[in-house]
């Protein structure tokens, strides 16, 4: 698939221009096109257990913690960070912490 220039593509594939920057604002330069692709040089993967507030109930139990998968993307002097929401259990998706980890691992 090829990525859509900046603006974005109308129905029928015709490009549509970039938005316009908002009154009194600077106009950002726009980057090359496509934008060149940092190269990732360290990847952390933590795992964070948190206190919720207060418990969460619903009609499957009571939580009163959050596992939380977090990944850290380092490289060329910059990092991003990725947060997990998938639950402990599979209530509402297949997707759980568990399976978040596996695929991390695995892929």
């Amino acid at each position: 698939m090829t990525p859509s220039p900046p603006g974005g593509t109308a129905p029928g594939g015709a490009h549509l221009p970039p938005a316009p920057a908002p009154p009194g604002a600077a106009a950002r330069p726009e980057p090359p096109f496509p934008a060149p692709v940092p190269r990732i040089e360290a990847i952390t993967v933590r795992e964070v257990r948190l206190a919720l507030k207060e418990p969460f109930r619903i009609s499957s139990g009571v939580q009163s913690h959050r596992r939380i998968v977090l990944v850290r993307l380092a490289g060329e002097g910059a990092e991003a960070w990725g947060e997990c929401v998938a639950g402990e259990h599979p209530n509402y998706s297949p997707e759980n912490a568990d399976t978040a980890w596996l695929a991390i691992r695995e892929w």
